[in-house]
């Protein structure tokens, strides 16, 4: 994510969307992610498919990250996929609110 989200703060990229494993309890998360991106915690495991259109769950909760998505951009994937957004933090390094 480190890659993806440098070039969205240098405006060479509009909208960053990954899917990543949710790890909320990192530091990653709390130190790097949680300024800036949008967070939209899946309801259910996603369900990948093989070449034999075989399935198997993931192991894990899986989250979607966002960097420049607009409004409308998230109310409509919500619309399309069960969960929901958290709410952006705005605590500073130490956890303290601003």
């Amino acid at each position: 994510m480190a890659a993806p989200r440098s070039q969205w703060r240098a405006g060479n990229v509009q909208t960053v969307v990954s899917l990543v494993a949710v790890r909320t309890d990192s530091r990653w998360f709390h130190e790097k992610l949680s300024p800036d991106a949008d967070v939209y915690l899946l309801q259910r495991r996603v369900r990948f498919l093989n070449a034999h259109s075989k399935g198997q769950h993931t192991p894990f909760s899986l989250m979607v990250l966002t960097l420049g998505a607009t409004a409308e951009q998230k109310a409509r994937y919500a619309e399309l996929v069960p969960g929901f957004w958290l709410a952006r933090s705005t605590a500073g390094p130490a956890g303290i609110r601003e």
